[in-house]
This record gives structure tokens, sequence and C-alpha cells, in this order.
């Protein structure tokens, strides 16, 4: 269910950037409710991607892009996020 893909990767993504925690000791600590989980696909007109990925795929990748300096949670700004959300 997407609903729960999006509270994993939101609790996942706060356990890596608030608490201090790796990818893989925030996928530990959700691997209860990540077992039960399919991957998932980005929905949409603009969709290229045929491949499934996974809630553990996206936090790995949050931790790679951190490290490498191109995710920068400081530099974020909530509104211009905001007004480009689907309202869907």
């Amino acid at each position: 269910h997407p609903a729960r893909a999006n509270a994993a990767l939101a609790i996942g993504s706060w356990l890596m950037t608030q608490a201090g925690k790796s990818a893989d000791e925030a996928i530990i600590a959700l691997s209860p409710v990540l077992a039960a989980m399919p991957g998932f696909r980005t929905e949409g007109p603009e969709t290229f991607c045929t491949e499934r990925i996974s809630v553990a795929d996206c936090l790995r990748a949050i931790e790679t892009f951190s490290q490498l300096g191109l995710f920068d949670l400081a530099a974020m700004d909530p509104e211009w996020i905001l007004a480009r959300e689907d309202p869907t």
C-alpha cells in the first residue's frame, strides 16, 4: 500500500537525518514492516521506470546522496516542495 511505503520512508528518513542512524540501521528498525511490503514503481504519465524499488533502496539512496554531498536537509525549501506536490 502506498501510504505504508510513504510512512516507512518518512520514518526511515527521520531515523537517518535526525537520529543519526545509517541506512542499514533504519532498515533493521523497520524490518517487521518492510518484510511484508512489496516493491513499488512511481506512477504517472511521466513514468519510464519498469523496475520495482523498495523503501530500503530509497533509504540507501538517501545515504549515498548524503555522503556525496547531494542531499542537504538544511538547504531544502519546504514551500518550494509543497508547491509542487501532486494533490491527487
